[in-house]
């Protein structure tokens, strides 16, 4: 997603950074994100430049446009795999406020919030499906994505923020 006011906001106060920081900090094991405060200097392109130059119209280079089925497979296939996910679970992007597409990678990540966010609401035996539906997404989809995402923008000279970002997946270890 473009970067707003308050996302560049949050790199610029070190928020994001301390965000980052406090959920690497629940992992169970040690896990040193990059630099989450490191936004372009005053006078430099900002983060919505260089958003636009590595995901939607980059410069020189590959797009790395931040659609899973763009990234690499069946394209229908993916969106319909992942519609199949969010009907099951009662969920549409029809009335999405972004709109998105649903093999969008910011669709998928809100998602596992979801998923997240009713495990820990649901008693032991239904929490169970919860993880069982995050560790299908993750294998089919989303780690399928990143490393794909991460080569596509280490080759266009990223922001130290977009750089930080794409390399975290590499290096979170799931139990």
């Amino acid at each position: 997603m473009y970067p707003d006011d308050a996302l560049v906001a949050s790199v610029r106060s070190g928020d994001l950074a301390a965000s980052v920081d406090l959920a690497a900090s629940a992992l169970p094991y040690a896990l040193t994100p990059g630099p989450f405060d490191a936004a372009p200097d005053e006078g430099e392109p900002g983060l919505g430049t260089h958003y636009i130059r590595l995901f939607d119209v980059p410069a020189t280079g590959t797009p790395c446009p931040l659609y899973g089925g763009a990234l690499g497979g069946d394209r229908r296939a993916t969106m319909e795999d992942l519609l199949r996910f969010y009907r099951h679970f009662g969920l549409s992007v029809v009335h999405a406020p972004e709109r998105d597409l649903p093999d969008s990678v910011a669709t998928v990540l809100e998602f596992l919030e979801y998923l997240v966010l009713r495990e820990g609401d649901c008693a032991e035996t239904e929490a169970r499906t919860y993880r069982r539906a995050q560790r299908d997404v993750l294998e089919r989809h989303l780690t399928r994505w990143s490393p794909v995402i991460r080569a596509r923008v280490a080759g266009l000279d990223p922001a130290d923020l977009y750089a930080a970002a794409t390399a975290l997946p590499r290096r979170l270890r799931p139990g």
